[in-house]
């Protein structure tokens, strides 16, 4: 999933954690965990870019607000 001005990819994955991939460098820029306890499969940036919600599962979303 891009962000909306395409700068970032993100990614959910098995062990819970969310990728977040410079589109320009390819470089990992952030990974975020902590919050899930199961697989994410369901990952989107907010219009404006400013959060990211995920989904595992378990059915749990969490929204990041800080990433």
């Amino acid at each position: 999933m891009c962000s909306p001005d395409s700068s970032y990819a993100m990614a959910g994955s098995s062990d819970g954690t969310i990728f977040i991939w410079n589109t320009q460098t390819g470089l990992l820029e952030r990974s975020l965990n902590g919050e899930h306890r199961a697989a994410v499969n369901a990952v989107a940036w907010s219009l404006s870019g400013d959060y990211v919600v995920s989904v595992d599962r378990g059915r749990k979303a969490v929204l990041w607000s800080e990433y």
